[in-house]
């Protein structure tokens, strides 16, 4: 009796969360995503690197075709720098490789995922700039130097995010989001990571 009370109940769960699976798993992505996922990564790819920056891992997605994300999009993490001035200006001199009139930049309290849309969001409102490189290094500096003892916070996080040039990269509304960020506890040197991330539009339609 006691068996057929729990395959009752296991049915009853299982009826109660499919329409929810269903929904889940059953949305299609938009006509043309896989080809934007290919020419971000291209894109990404291409990107001249400054001297003083390396990536052992090379581009990554920061998206996945299979994964239901906001945005589709690629991304490079290079290895970590144990220097905030340095870090800050191996990252501009970064974003001055890119494909990109105008920038938006500041300072974050928590990293969000590089290419989501909370990097977005927390830049909403902020005047798109011509790069200025030692206003750009200056508030990145001042990100990491931030008092990162209070609840073992390891600083802010420095985000610049950008609208690239559409004849750079053929994908609508493509972006490129870079984030200097502290990855060190309280009691070790810093390390000083820099993430590099192409997005383009949502991988749905909706999106």
């Amino acid at each position: 009796m006691r068996a057929d009370r729990a395959h009752r109940a296991i049915l009853v769960a299982v009826l109660l969360l499919s329409p929810a699976l269903t929904t889940a798993c059953g949305r299609e992505g938009r006509e043309g995503a896989a080809g934007d996922q290919v020419a971000l990564r291209e894109a990404l790819s291409s990107v001249a690197v400054p001297k003083g920056l390396a990536s052992t891992d090379g581009v990554s997605l920061a998206c996945g075709l299979n994964t239901d994300c906001a945005e589709i999009g690629s991304s490079i993490t290079y290895e970590p720098v144990r220097d905030n001035l340095a870090a800050c200006k191996a990252a501009v001199a970064l974003h001055g490789s890119l494909p990109a009139q105008t920038v938006r930049w500041g300072a974050v309290k928590s990293a969000p995922f590089p290419g989501s849309e909370a990097d977005h969001e927390v830049l909403t409102g902020v005047a798109a700039l011509r790069p200025s490189p030692a206003g750009m290094t200056k508030a990145c500096v001042n990100a990491l130097d931030a008092d990162w003892t209070r609840a073992g916070n390891a600083g802010e996080t420095f985000v610049m995010l950008s609208d690239l040039l559409p004849n750079a990269v053929p994908v609508k509304s493509a972006k490129a989001v870079l984030t200097v960020e502290n990855h060190h506890m309280v009691e070790t040197p810093a390390d000083i990571v820099i993430t590099l991330t192409y997005t383009g539009p949502g991988l749905y339609p909706e999106d």
